[in-house]
């Protein structure tokens, strides 16, 4: 399945570890189809996903990707990242990283990182959300009641 955002781009915007590239390609995957098609529907997020991947990306959309999508994508996998990057799937089940040089990160410390990028996201969707719109929702699919900011 393709996504708007690489791992690559992402690096720009905002970087990480590249020990968990897998995981942070996986929730690449996972947060684009979750944020980008309740805020804009299945259907402009699909026509997105097309555009961001053609060979020749169609100026309207480069602008879009560059004027804050690519960064709202970013935040919003960073976000997601700081819940997950803790935890590993086991055969017997989930399981937290332990490390004997290191301590984990609180719970509460993580979920303020996770709501503070969230919140970063969705003011750089904003910044992209009438042109999002207008190119790819047919009807009022989106709102800013559909983004959620982790409070």
């Amino acid at each position: 399945m393709s996504t708007i955002l690489t791992y690559d781009i992402m690096q720009v915007y905002k970087p990480c570890s590249n020990n968990n590239r897998a995981r942070i390609v996986q929730l690449i995957k996972e947060v684009e189809r979750l944020e980008l098609a309740r805020a804009f529907g299945m259907d402009a997020y699909t026509q997105m996903v097309e555009e961001a991947n053609m060979e020749e990306v169609p100026t309207e959309m480069q602008e879009i990707l560059d004027g804050g999508l690519y960064e709202a994508i970013s935040f919003f996998v960073y976000a997601q990242y700081c819940i997950e990057s803790q935890v590993a799937d086991t055969f017997t089940g989930m399981v937290t990283k332990n490390r004997p040089d290191s301590e984990n990160v609180p719970l509460g410390t993580l979920k303020n990182l996770q709501t503070r990028n969230r919140e970063l996201a969705s003011l750089a969707l904003e910044q992209v959300r009438c042109k999002i719109e207008q190119r790819f929702c047919t009807r009022q699919t989106a709102t800013p009641n559909n983004i959620v900011t982790g409070k």
